[in-house]
């Protein structure tokens, strides 16, 4: 059987602070509500900061780089 290529598009660095919330927030199997309570947010937030439709403040980076196992800089 042939592997089939999966081709993904790059992503901007406009898209890359939600794409990186959502996918290592669904690593940890969190829900939305389970880390906005963590952060000491509303989940409509988190839900905007996974859309890029709200920037992540530099301490809520600094929060969910620790709940998340990553690096800061990954959100901002």
């Amino acid at each position: 059987m042939e592997e089939e290529t999966i081709i993904v598009p790059p992503m901007t660095d406009h898209e890359r602070p939600g794409k990186m919330l959502k996918g290592l927030r669904l690593r940890e199997e969190l829900t939305q509500v389970q880390l906005a309570k963590a952060i000491g947010v509303p989940q409509s937030h988190i839900s905007a900061y996974e859309k890029n439709a709200r920037p992540i403040p530099r301490e809520k980076a600094e929060k969910l780089a620790e709940i998340l196992h990553s690096v800061p800089e990954n959100f901002c």
